[in-house]
């Protein structure tokens, strides 16, 4: 067992705010969930090793206050509370996910698999089970409790404030440290990948260069993560920053260097999702000229702001136009996209051969989250996921669609469920891993900003407000458990 540099900061950090601040804990996950590609304990080394991310530390210290609030039965929601069923049915698919490491890949040893060290660019090899499927057990159960935890978190207005400056302050984090790897690269100047990429169980992709030009990986092990992140990142502030109740002094700010980053990891991911997420924003703003007869003053700002991030990014690249065509144009014939359509192809061979249940978590690591899945947990486990997602969505768009009691909660809902979009949607074309706290941050942010506006609306059904946004406990309400 080893502590690392980034360790030695982050948990006795962590353990004074467990002790001290323990209602900061959640937007200290949020904020420790972008570094991805570090570890505060390794555990053994080479293609054994287990490293510890900063965010599972976090969320294991929430798991701590998590089990004495949910056995004593104060951690709950109301019976006729919507994610009251999105929980019950997550619970489902984390008791899948958990059985199968334990059962699966011992049911289906010696088949064919692609090796979660081994990366998509080695030689598949026979499945037996290993630490690497405890491990993605362990982690999908944290997920499970960080996103039950900061819903039933979040019922307060400052709570719901607080997790969301988290997810902005998080993202400045990756901003600075992509900056500083950029000057790092161009200057000579060392780049401490010991702190910041300290994770010895992940492939750490950190000095790669196209087209004459260093690609941005930040606190990422790999330029196409940190390309989905700063998607992600950017389409929260694109669709909150004509909102003009929850909109921010400097968010056009944020914006702009969200999309300048983008260009700089020179992501195929990252810019044809970002391509996908700007052509839907302009869809949605034509459309609503046509409906309405008018458009929001703001979006032309916009336009202006990802314009200059656009421009800003494009003078720092040396040769643009033949970047662009190996990222984009040329990337289906590329090596890489081989190897990928490879371990998809792969994945559906191993949903046959397990007739449909899957060879374990953490037993194959596809390309494409979706071949994961199906590969892993088979299609017991798709069909639950996408009807998590399902429920999800479908109670964002009621909400969005209804009058709110908390004045700022549909713009934050809107924000977060294009970034909870975004994500998947990044995931699904070339992320791998269900578990990624990128998926369960996201989520957990459009979950708690959902049961705020809840706890508002009964709030004011109790006090007869014209206007009640719950800013702290309003009394006890019948709850009911969710596993």
């Amino acid at each position: 067992m080893t502590i690392t540099p980034i360790g030695f900061i982050i948990i006795p950090l962590s353990l004074v705010i467990f002790l001290v601040w323990p209602r900061l804990l959640v937007p200290w996950a949020i904020v420790a969930s972008v570094f991805e590609a570090a570890s505060v304990i390794n555990f053994g080394s080479g293609v054994t090793s287990i490293g510890i991310a900063p965010f599972y530390f976090v969320v294991m210290l929430i798991g701590l206050r998590f089990a004495p609030q949910y056995l004593s039965g104060r951690l709950g929601f109301a019976h006729d509370d919507p994610l009251l069923n999105l929980f019950r049915l997550l619970t489902l698919f984390t008791c899948w996910g958990v059985v199968s490491v334990f059962v699966l890949p011992f049911l289906f040893e010696n088949v064919v698999v692609n090796t979660p060290h081994g990366g998509m660019d080695t030689v598949p090899l026979p499945l037996h089970w290993s630490l690497s499927n405890a491990a993605q057990g362990g982690y999908l159960v944290l997920d499970w409790i960080f996103i039950l935890y900061a819903t039933w978190h979040a019922r307060d207005h400052r709570d719901v404030e607080a997790d969301v400056r988290a997810f902005r302050s998080a993202g400045l984090i990756v901003v600075a440290v992509g900056l500083y790897q950029l000057v790092a690269h161009t200057t000579g100047l060392p780049f401490p990948k010991e702190f910041f990429n300290s994770n010895e169980s992940w492939k750490q992709l950190i000095d790669q260069r196209m087209a004459g030009t260093w690609r941005l990986s930040a606190t990422f092990t790999e330029p196409s993560a940190a390309g989905s992140f700063f998607a992600t990142w950017s389409a929260y502030f694109l669709f909150t920053f004509e909102d003009r109740t929850v909109a921010r002094r400097f968010d056009w700010l944020l914006l702009c260097s969200g999309i300048a980053m983008l260009l700089l990891t020179t992501s195929s991911t990252g810019y044809f999702v970002t391509g996908v997420m700007l052509s839907m924003f302009v869809m949605q703003q034509v459309l609503r000229l046509i409906v309405q007869g008018r458009m929001n003053p703001r979006v032309l700002m916009i336009c202006v702001v990802i314009g200059v991030g656009g421009i800003a990014a494009i003078a720092l690249l040396p040769n643009f136009n033949r970047l662009l065509q190996q990222v984009l144009f040329q990337k289906s014939v590329s090596i890489s996209a081989r190897q990928r359509t490879a371990t998809q192809w792969q994945a559906l061979v191993l949903t046959g051969q397990s007739f449909g249940l899957g060879v374990g978590l953490g037993s194959n690591r596809p390309s494409g989250m979706l071949f994961y899945i199906l590969s892993d947990l088979g299609v017991p486990g798709l069909l639950l996921f996408v009807g998590c997602l399902y429920m999800t969505f479908s109670m964002v768009s009621a909400s969005i669609h209804k009058r709110l009691r908390c004045g700022t909660a549909r713009g934050y809902l809107k924000g977060s469920a294009w970034a909870f979009g975004v994500t998947l949607f990044a995931m699904v074309v070339s992320g791998a891993e269900v578990t990624s706290p990128r998926i369960w941050v996201t989520w957990a942010l459009i979950s708690g900003i959902l049961n705020h506006a809840a706890a508002s609306s009964r709030q004011q059904a109790i006090t007869r407000a014209p206007s009640a946004c719950v800013e702290g406990p309003f009394g006890m309400v019948e709850t009911a458990r969710f596993g």
